[in-house]
């Protein structure tokens, strides 16, 4: 039973995760500072803080150093570099869609390189979230402006970059803690950006301030660590089909935030979105015994 209540737990976690991420656009637009400085506090407050509440784990990360987890360190930087660079030149909404092919390459990765099974019900649900943030990306408005098609073709680097960390990532957790993920996910950025951090902090208004450190200590560390804490308990097609509610959000927050308007295309969007990650997330729920195999 210990399994399955493993699972169960793993689903709201990733959920959780996902609304946080959600926010990360409206984050990295309304800070207004150079990409570099985003990426500086993005990778250093997740750095300092689980560095300052787990120094355990800081120790053994630089007494015994895991080689993957240094290598995925590396591609995050890469990812959250490209990312904020897209995001500061192509629409949020856009954005988001693209980067949501993510989760497709994912499954995949899950499934050839960490020996999980992918249920026909799984690929069902996966490709129904998939067809709601496709429905949803509809406009090929982007298609005409350079600048977008630019920050579009980044999107979906990082989009590549997402399913490869999280892979690896989620390989390392069966043996080591979602803290020490955290930490080795941002210790090349940290190590990199703090001298940037440090050398601008006089420059950022204060305005920004805030922004940033939302940035950095909701997304960068409550988000992370929540994703990483579910990654651990549920297997990688299940994350990808949670993960599609972040689409459904991003477009509330833009709604709500820049003022676009709803419209029936959303709202087929959103259920379809919403449908998938309902039916996977009542189904990891009411099989105990598939469950209890998948922990161990």
């Amino acid at each position: 039973m210990r399994g399955g209540r493993g699972v169960s737990a793993g689903v709201p976690l990733v959920i959780a995760a996902t609304l946080v991420f959600s926010c990360g656009g409206l984050f990295v637009k309304l800070a207004g500072v150079s990409p570099e400085i985003l990426v500086g506090w993005r990778t250093v407050v997740p750095f300092v803080i689980v560095s300052l509440l787990r120094p355990a784990i800081l120790k053994s990360v630089f007494t015994r150093p895991n080689r993957i987890l240094l290598g995925a360190s590396v591609l995050s930087l890469v990812r959250v570099s490209v990312w904020v660079k897209a995001l500061l030149i192509v629409p949020m909404s856009k954005a988001i869609v693209v980067l949501y092919v993510w989760p497709l390459i994912f499954t995949v990765l899950g499934w050839v390189f960490l020996g999980e099974r992918v249920t026909v019900k799984t690929s069902m649900l996966l490709l129904l979230g998939f067809c709601g943030v496709g429905l949803m990306g509809l406009d090929s408005s982007a298609l005409s402006d350079p600048q977008q098609r630019l920050g579009l073709l980044l999107m979906l680097c990082v989009a590549t970059l997402n399913a490869v960390n999280y892979a690896l990532f989620k390989g390392q957790l069966r043996k080591h803690d979602p803290g020490e993920v955290l930490l080795y996910d941002n210790l090349v950025g940290a190590l990199l950006f703090l001298p940037v951090v440090i050398s601008h902090h006089g420059d950022v208004p204060a305005a920004s301030l805030i922004w940033l450190v939302c940035y950095g200590g909701v997304l960068g560390c409550v988000g992370y660590y929540a994703l990483y804490a579910g990654l651990k308990r549920v297997r990688a097609a299940t994350a990808g089909v949670l993960s599609y509610v972040e689409v459904l959000f991003a477009g509330v927050l833009g709604v709500v935030v820049f003022g676009e308007s709803i419209t029936l295309q959303m709202l087929g969007s959103a259920t379809m979105i919403l449908s998938a990650a309902l039916l996977i997330s009542t189904g990891t729920q009411a099989q105990p015994s598939l469950q209890r195999s998948e922990q161990q």
